[in-house]
């Protein structure tokens, strides 16, 4: 659910961004992912690219707790046995699980960025420890998420600057990102993985013209 890249009440400038943008970050996304190797410098890249408009870290924040309830829901799904792609057809589009990481990770990285300063994200992308992996780190994972929106919350506040919440904000999204990579094991995939199939899904969106609007199925 990218609603980050395009406000259904968006005016003319708004549009006249979205019309001008989607080649630049179609072919610079996806010659990132092409190698089959994405670096979380280059998917901060492809994330800012695909950025239509500004919006403040508070925005970020509930984009991501959204994602992290999606991951959950399509965690569950897959146990009670729902249709996903298999054999050849998953490794060219992904899981549903998978897909929906890959926007938790989208949503972790424009906070990040947009916070800035001691804010920003991890020089390579968190493995999940095989031998910790529990069944169901999609509830610590959600858990975790409340913790950071917690602390965003009370940054809004303004009584404290930004900068004496970020320590407790990074450790947040840090363990975050530890959650999430324990989920795509369990999966049978990475983050890394999972982010690249993020940068594919924007460029099928791009070339279809179907960034604007909410849903999965655009």
């Amino acid at each position: 659910m990218k609603r980050a890249c395009w406000d259904e009440e968006g005016g003319a400038a708004e549009k006249r961004i979205a019309v001008s943008t989607p080649l630049r970050c179609t072919a610079a996304s996806s010659a990132a992912a092409s190698s089959q190797s994405l670096s979380v410098a280059d998917f901060e890249g492809h994330v800012q690219r695909c950025q239509l408009q500004h919006f403040t870290f508070d925005y970020y924040m509930h984009g991501l707790v959204e994602e992290t309830g999606e991951v959950f829901d399509a965690v569950r799904a897959q146990r009670a046995g729902s249709s996903q792609p298999e054999g050849s057809e998953r490794k060219s589009t992904g899981s549903t699980v998978e897909l929906e990481l890959g926007d938790v990770l989208w949503y972790a990285t424009s906070l990040s960025m947009e916070v800035g300063g001691d804010m920003k994200m991890p020089a390579t992308w968190p493995l999940a420890d095989v031998c910790k992996t529990g069944d169901e780190p999609e509830v610590l994972m959600l858990a975790t998420a409340a913790r950071l929106s917690g602390r965003v919350k009370k940054s809004l506040r303004g009584d404290k600057p930004l900068e004496e919440f970020v320590p407790a904000m990074r450790q947040h999204r840090d363990e975050l990102l530890a959650r999430c990579a324990e989920v795509a094991e369990n999966h049978g995939s990475t983050l890394q993985r999972c982010a690249m199939l993020n940068v594919w899904k924007f460029k099928g969106r791009f070339d279809r013209g179907s960034v604007q609007g909410d849903g999965d199925a655009r």
